[in-house]
């Protein structure tokens, strides 16, 4: 193998500073899991009304059922 060059020492370092874009960045991911929440608990709203829906509908076809059970004994 040939002579190889000596490492770049900009990118084998760590900034002195943090970086401030990391800030920049975070305010709207903090954001987006703030709405991301928001949806979640609304999402849980919707299932438990579509639950109750689902026993609503349950408990009329089992009335339809018992009429259509009396309207055969008739």
């Amino acid at each position: 193998m040939g002579p190889t060059a000596p490492p770049n020492p900009e990118i084998h370092t760590q900034p002195a500073e943090p970086d401030v874009r990391d800030a920049e960045f975070g305010a709207p991911d903090a954001e987006f899991d703030t709405r991301d929440a928001e949806f979640d608990a609304r999402d849980a709203e919707f299932d438990a009304r579509d639950a109750e829906f689902d026993a609503r509908d349950a408990e009329f076809d089992a009335a339809d059922a018992e009429i259509y059970v009396q309207a055969v004994e008739i």
